[in-house]
C-alpha cells in the first residue's frame, strides 16, 4: 500500500492533527493527574523586558511565583545575567517584603558558538516563594534590575553585547484557589481548540487522500 509512502498536503494535515491530539492529552493530564501544588509549582508567567506587560501577574501568599523575562534575541538564546535583583514591594509603601539578589543565571561565554546557529529569544526564569501574609486583594509591585550580556552574530562573527534591565510591573495577590483557576485556564483552552481542530485536519486530510477530487474534463 503506497498510502504512506508518498509526500501530500493531506497526509500533512493528517500528521498535523495527530500531533493535535497529543498536546491535549498532555492537557487532559495536567488537569487529572497533577495535584493542587504540582499545579502552582508548574505555573509559569511571562514577562516582556522590552513591552509594556498587557498580561496580568498573578500570585498567592506562601506559594511559588515562577516568572520567565522575555528579552532581546541571541545566538542560541544564550545569555549571562549581571547583579540580577528581583524586589517585591507593597504598592502603598516603599520597604521591601522580598528581595532576592544575586540569581544565579548561565554564562554564554561557556557555550560553544557557531556563526551558522540560529537566533533564538533570550528567556531569563526566576522562581521565588511569596510571603505568608500578602492580603489577598492587594497590589505588589515588582521590579529587577541588573544587566544582561549576550552574543549576537554579525556576518561570520560572534559579538558581546550589554543590556541594562529595569522592569516594574505589578503583581496582583489572589486566593489559592483563584490562582488554580488561571493555572488551569491553558490547558483548557488547549483542550477547547487541540481536539475539534484534530479530528477536522485528520477527516479533511484522509477524505482527500483517499478520495482525490477528479480532473475536469475539457470539452
Amino acid at each position: 500500500m503506497k498510502f504512506f509512502q508518498k509526500p501530500s498536503i493531506p497526509l500533512l494535515l493528517i500528521g498535523i492533527g495527530i500531533l493535535s491530539i497529543v498536546f491535549g492529552l498532555v492537557s487532559v493530564y495536567t488537569l487529572t493527574e497533577k495535584t493542587e501544588g504540582e499545579l502552582i509549582d508548574g505555573f509559569v508567567q511571562r514577562v516582556s523586558l522590552d513591552q509594556d506587560n498587557t498580561n496580568k501577574i498573578y500570585g498567592s501568599a506562601g506559594q511559588n511565583l515562577n516568572l520567565q523575562f522575555v528579552g532581546k534575541r541571541s545566538v542560541g538564546g544564550f545569555f549571562s545575567g549581571e547583579g540580577m535583583t528581583l524586589t517585591l514591594r507593597e504598592s502603598t509603601g516603599q520597604t521591601p517584603i522580598l528581595l532576592a539578589e544575586n540569581l544565579h543565571t548561565s554564562g554564554w561565554q561557556e557555550q560553544p558558538l557557531s556563526h551558522s546557529q540560529r537566533t533564538s529569544v533570550i528567556i531569563i526564569p526566576i522562581g521565588v516563594q511569596l510571603p505568608s501574609d500578602l492580603k489577598v486583594g492587594s497590589q505588589v509591585d515588582v521590579e529587577l534590575v541588573g544587566a544582561v550580556s549576550y552574543p549576537t552574530r554579525k556576518g561570520n562573527s560572534i559579538l558581546d553585547n550589554r543590556s541594562d534591565i529595569n522592569k516594574i510591573f505589578t503583581l496582583e495577590v489572589v486566593s489559592q484557589e483563584e490562582l488554580l483557576k488561571q493555572v488551569r485556564k491553558r490547558p483548557i483552552w488547549i483542550m477547547a481548540v487541540s481536539f475539534p481542530l484534530s479530528i477536522a485536519l485528520m477527516v479533511f486530510g484522509a477524505r482527500t487522500e483517499l478520495y482525490p477530487a477528479k480532473p475536469r474534463s475539457k470539452s
